[in-house]
């Protein structure tokens, strides 16, 4: 059943109509807490956008630059959600249609199956494995040519703004009527058990589509990284993997964004066909689903506010750009496009008393450079979206300060743990976060949005700044509490060896004492060594996510670190997994980084950890690993490039390593004076490494 705008406008007037006002001494006590944290510090040297709101009566109760239409990066979900969510439904599900050319036969044969996608984001290849046992069970047992129709979406896979990152990494995913896994590919490069022996690489899901030439070696002599690089080539992707491994050490995962989406669907499914002993013969094509096809079974995905959790707890790029296009083809009419499903998103907008003049909306995600949406808006979009008859289920989409999603290690131990639900937003120079915070004793409920562009430096402290605000909103505007004492030496090498003992244990119990550590430990630095021993455990994204939530996001507090992990005799915590984050177009993890480069100075060992840390990140990810060196603190930069200079002299080709070329190009013809400057530094530290020397510039 559809929600009716009108009726909800009306509902959402008579809510707000039985609450009563914030009084003036807390108004006043907001303002005052509010102002002095977005007047000094980071918050002071960026653009900032604040809002506040009573998500009851829908007064304002804070406003700095509310109305000022800045990059509200993925906040820009909240938008999406809220709409597909009124126009849908939570009870919305998506479909997806095996038919065959004609009455199977008594054999089980089909000349020709047809798959028609209609937008479902979340069908992965283990769903498909389950649809092709009931088709297996329905009699089928061959298969001619497998016919991927993806009519119901337009033929533009990237969005708006898409074009603005060349790259082929995963939250770059492509859009598809019919798309399967999220349109990503997971690569898998194993090192060789034994000096000499090639590693081995591998993909998931398996399919024809894909075509893999392995360049890699083993490392025996001068060292190197690992680089994955694909290509589209018409009906196929080709994989690349080249470098070197040595020999024992951990297997290496990558992921890639597809390059023809429902091919990739088609070829997989295909290849699930013949793994259940159904006979696929023919070819995989487009086409589009005749009217006289036999319907042999539909699969309808979870509910849709089952889906919208994977939009907002993780900010899928993909599902977001999803959700917009199925939007416009459900209310406006098929094909499906960004153009519909925006204008379909400002009528939402609209019977909710918010202008088109007053934002700018061009993609469901959020990516890039492309969408303008002030904090006020996001706050009455919160509120009315809270009170409207979808509230439930939009609000249990959004993370939960110290609890999970995106914001899983955020605001842990104080007033806004459990209490403050918000959406998170990270592009270069932008942080936001925006949602509701409910108040002590649970009758109160505020919204509120922060919004901060052109950040200058490292963004960790303008994290913590905007998580000060949520605090402060969650504890209805009285300041946040100061930070935990600090621990003893002597308690926090205690407690930092018991951690460490844990991982070697490689128990389940073990691996339970640390997850425990992550949910109740105060000092970072511990927090941060119980996530390294933990991630090492776990898969590589994973141990990526830990990182990236864990690693201390000041230069203070990697110095603490540091000297932390010296005196427990561990390398450098969570440098390893910062730079698999990294290499997958991170920023976050690239700023850690940048801030261990200033930490670990003077330590032979934990620089050479960290110079091959920062060459891998390079090698996979040099535009990105640009990006950041020229919004980083100088020193930290330079630090940064005389350990990357280190590794890159190792390699075999160090004037073609991709991130001198990155740095290079982006030098060349005087249009960065900073890019310059650091193009000429890496080239000075490369020709020190080379001669043997260490290059001082701390």
């Amino acid at each position: 059943m559809k929600i009716r705008i009108p009726a909800l406008a009306s509902l959402l007037l008579a809510t707000a109509a039985a609450a009563l006002p914030v009084s003036p001494e807390r108004r006043e006590l907001l303002k005052q807490t509010v102002d002095e944290l977005v007047g000094r510090g980071p918050l002071a040297r960026a653009r900032t956008s604040v809002a506040v709101m009573d998500a009851e009566t829908g007064e304002m109760l804070y406003a700095h630059n509310a109305d000022a239409q800045l990059n509200p990066a993925s906040d820009t979900k909240l938008v999406t959600a809220a709409a597909v969510l009124a126009r849908l439904g939570p009870e919305y599900k998506f479909a997806t249609d095996f038919a065959c050319s004609e009455r199977l036969s008594g054999a089980g044969h089909c000349p020709t199956l047809f798959v028609k996608g209609r937008g479902d984001p979340s069908l992965t290849s283990e769903k498909a494995w389950g649809i092709v046992g009931e088709l297996f069970h329905m009699g089928l047992r061959s298969v001619g040519d497998v016919v991927v129709d993806d009519s119901y979406f337009d033929g533009q896979a990237a969005g708006p703004g898409y074009d603005q990152q060349k790259g082929d990494n995963a939250y770059l995913a492509l859009t598809g009527a019919l798309s399967i896994n999220y349109n990503i590919v997971g690569i898998y490069v194993t090192p060789p058990a034994e000096a000499g022996a090639r590693p081995t690489l591998a993909v998931e899901p398996p399919s024809d589509y894909f075509v893999l030439e392995n360049r890699t070696e083993s490392s025996e002599g001068r060292r190197g990284g690992l680089a994955v690089s694909t290509s589209w080539h018409g009906d196929t992707m080709k994989i690349v993997a080249s470098g070197r491994l040595a020999p024992g050490s951990g297997m290496q995962t990558h992921e890639r964004r597809v390059g023809n989406p429902s091919r990739f669907a088609g070829e997989t499914i295909r290849q699930l066909l013949r793994q259940r002993g159904i006979n696929a013969t023919g070819e995989v094509r487009r086409g589009v689903t005749g009217d006289s096809a036999e319907l042999l079974y539909s699969h309808l995905s979870e509910p849709l506010a089952v889906v919208i959790r994977a939009l907002n707890k993780h900010s899928n790029n993909f599902v977001a750009e999803q959700l917009m296009k199925t939007l416009g083809a459900e209310v406006k009419g098929t094909p499906g496009s960004w153009e519909k499903g925006v204008q379909a998103a400002q009528e939402v907008l609209e019977q909710l008393g918010i202008g088109r003049d007053e934002y700018v909306l061009r993609n469901g995600s959020g990516l890039n450079d492309t969408n303008r949406i002030p904090a006020g808006v996001l706050t009455r979009l919160v509120s009315a979206a809270a009170r409207s008859p979808y509230g439930p289920e939009f609000l249990s989409s959004l993370p939960i300060a110290g609890r999970d999603g995106t914001l899983h290690a955020r605001m842990e131990g104080t007033p806004g743990e459990g209490r403050v639900r918000a959406k998170t937003g990270t592009l270069t120079g932008v942080s936001a976060l925006s949602g509701l915070a409910t108040l002590e004793g649970g009758l109160e409920r505020w919204s509120f949005a922060v919004i901060v562009n052109n950040i200058a430096g490292a963004r960790p402290p303008v994290v913590a700044a905007m998580d000060r605000i949520a605090i402060a909103v969650a504890s209805g505007g009285r300041p946040p509490p100061p930070p935990d004492a600090a621990f003893s030496r002597e308690e926090l090498l205690q407690r930092g060896t018991t951690y460490v003992a844990h991982g070697r244990t490689r128990d389940a119990k073990g691996r339970g004492k640390l997850r425990e550590a992550l949910r109740r430990e105060r000092d970072p630095s511990l927090r941060a060594v119980a996530a390294d021993v933990l991630g090492r455990q776990l898969s590589a994204e994973d141990a990526g996510e830990l990182a990236v939530s864990f690693a201390p996001g000041t230069v203070e507090g990697m110095t603490q670190l540091a000297e932390l992990s010296r005196e427990l005799g561990i390398g450098l915590p969570l440098v390893t997994p910062l730079a698999g984050a990294a290499s997958a177009g991170r920023p976050e993890a690239m700023d850690r980084l940048l801030l261990a480069a200033l930490a670990v100075r003077g330590d032979a060992g934990q620089e050479q950890t960290l110079s091959e840390a920062l060459e891998q990140a390079g090698r996979s990810a040099a535009t990105p690993v640009v990006e950041a060196l020229l919004r980083a603190d100088a020193t930290a930069a330079e630090s940064a490039l005389i350990l990357v200079a280190r590794a890159i002299a190792r390699t075999t080709d160090a004037a073609r390593h991709p991130l001198v070329e990155a740095l290079q190009t982006e030098s060349r013809g005087g249009r960065s004076p900073q890019a310059d400057l650091l193009a000429n530094r890496l080239a000075e530290a490369l020709r020190e490494a080379e001669a043997g020397g260490t290059s001082a510039g701390r």
